[in-house]
């Protein structure tokens, strides 16, 4: 665990200069990411084991799909496929893989908080602190996909190209069919958030979750690949896990709330963190969805130091970045003492 308390101390200390040396704060803070997740043990985080196997496998001749009639049906993406297969082209050493799907990953999360963030050394604590990076050393091809959403977050302002955000959408999905759902994003962007529609959003989603089992049936005709989800069923830690993630997700929206502006870029933000809330609410009865929640959940970490930093009050914003950086470094270290299963992250030395 100390390692990753390294990382949070390099957050914290760097931001000292964040301010009057921007570029050089992200680069560092980046490129430490990179190499964390990159130089990782091979079996370190849930399903890295399985990407290093995909890899070995490849590398010796093994076949694998990646045309475009397997995209429901395969086990791994195309898009996913046909990048491992160009990377073991180059080499037949797994960590090579590990360090490009870390660029990947981490490259666009310096650019989104470049443009977006407010107080860069916040977004990234949250990050670090939150779902985020855990499951960029586990769910690696979903992370990837994050990456490319990041992308399409920041091309919304391309009026003149409308169509490059749905690129991006497209290619995140060739990387984790979950992206897609992010075009409900594109939906509700176009309406004005408020606590009305988010209170019937929640109620939808309640909805959904009594009526889960019957959606999931039909789901798995069309994409029969997600029947390795079929057997999920929430036991009582996963259920936990749930509610504190909803706990701390509705804290950040009502801290959001502080910021009282309309604009796109945050009404887009309020959006995509009521959404990882309703798919938190669907988990209780198929928690094998939670992992969804991702492709909504990175609007945290720009929409909730954005709201802090918009304050008038000093003092205030002063004590509000101090109370939020330490209520998710200490929900981190908790987690990793008493509940690691959740994470699944250490020990990073193996």
């Amino acid at each position: 665990m100390g390692i990753y308390l390294l990382v949070i101390g390099e957050i914290s200390i760097l931001s000292l200069i964040q301010n009057r040396l921007r570029n050089t704060y992200l680069f560092v803070i980046t490129l430490s990411l990179i190499l964390l997740v990159g130089m990782r043990p091979l079996l370190l985080g849930t399903d890295t084991g399985s990407y290093v196997d995909l890899f070995n496998g490849i590398v010796n001749g093994r076949y694998w799909d990646s045309s475009l009639s397997n995209l429901f049906s395969g086990r791994f993406e195309i898009g996913f496929l046909d990048y491992v297969k160009l990377v073991a082209g180059f080499t037949d050493n797994p960590r090579f893989l590990l360090l490009s799907s870390a660029i990947i990953m981490y490259v666009p999360l310096a650019f989104y908080i470049k443009r977006e963030s407010l107080n860069p050394m916040l977004s990234f604590l949250l990050f670090f602190t939150m779902t985020y990076f855990p499951q960029s050393m586990s769910a690696m091809r979903q992370s990837m996909a994050v990456g490319f959403l990041m992308l399409a977050v920041l091309s919304l302002n391309s009026r003149y190209r409308w169509w490059v955000p749905y690129l991006w959408i497209f290619i995140a999905f060739l990387f984790h069919r979950s992206a897609i759902l992010f075009l409900l994003v594109m939906w509700l962007k176009r309406y004005r958030f408020t606590t009305k529609k988010a209170v019937m959003a929640v109620i939808g989603s309640i909805i959904v979750a009594i009526s889960f089992t019957t959606i999931f049936t039909v789901l798995l005709k069309y994409i029969p690949s997600y029947s390795y989800y079929s057997n999920s069923i929430g036991h009582l830690s996963v259920k936990l896990a749930l509610m504190m993630n909803i706990s701390l997700s509705l804290l950040l929206l009502i801290i959001a709330s502080m910021d009282k502006s309309h604009t796109e870029s945050v009404n887009t933000n309020r959006w995509m963190l009521l959404l990882a809330i309703c798919v938190y609410t669907i988990s209780f009865v198929f928690n094998g969805f939670d992992r969804v929640a991702m492709v909504f959940l990175f609007a945290q970490i720009v929409l909730v130091p954005n709201a802090i930093a918009k304050l008038q009050d000093e003092k205030l914003r002063k004590v509000l970045n101090v109370l939020v950086g330490a209520i998710f470094i200490l929900y981190f270290v908790i987690v990793l003492i008493y509940r690691p299963d959740w994470l699944k992250i250490t020990p990073y030395f193996m």
